[in-house]
């Protein structure tokens, strides 16, 4: 005896047609297989109905958060990653194949290249100190201004800004209206 599409239909009562329920009925009065997968279903539907919801552990959102926050936080250094690899593969498989005609023309170069690499280094380890000590004075100096100045000065910065604007701004309408556009 064929049960498809009955048993399909079992689980999709809602959505049938009058025609379709009718054959379902029908079907499940001579077969005794889908009358026991039927009531099996019932049993379990109405336990699914019948079952309390279980309230999330405290702390539930937050802690999903903080998950879906360093998820997408390792996808991106892994697509980061990927990319930096494709790069580096990309710029070895180009020196390689433009490497051998270069190689004797830049042979007398090399010195120079290695000298500026040196300095650049040495520019950065500087930068990275300058960067450290001026993070030191700047907190240092912040921890005895008060917040009164702190809140002020920039402030004062802002409409001295925004005065400067206006002015640059009137100069400007008054050439065009009196029509001397440079």
């Amino acid at each position: 005896m064929k049960h498809q599409p009955f048993e399909s239909w079992l689980y999709e009562r809602e959505t049938l047609t009058k025609d379709q329920t009718r054959d379902l009925e029908d079907h499940l009065e001579i077969c005794a297989s889908c009358r026991a997968l039927a009531t099996a279903w019932a049993d379990v539907e109405g336990q699914i109905l019948s079952a309390s919801l279980i309230a999330p552990a405290p702390g539930f959102s937050r802690r999903w958060r903080t998950y879906l926050a360093d998820h997408r936080r390792r996808i991106s250094h892994r697509q980061m990653g990927v990319l930096l690899l494709t790069t580096a593969v990309g710029l070895a498989v180009l020196s390689v194949l433009f490497g051998a005609e270069l190689l004797p023309s830049l042979q007398q170069a090399v010195p120079t290249l290695v000298s500026w690499v040196g300095k650049v280094a040495n520019l950065v380890a500087n930068l990275n100190v300058f960067r450290l000590v001026m993070g030191i004075l700047v907190e240092a100096t912040l921890e005895n201004i008060p917040l009164v100045y702190r809140v002020v000065l920039p402030l004062s910065l802002a409409g001295l800004a925004a005065f400067w604007v206006f002015s640059l701004y009137r100069l400007n309408y008054r050439r065009i209206t009196k029509g001397v556009i440079s």
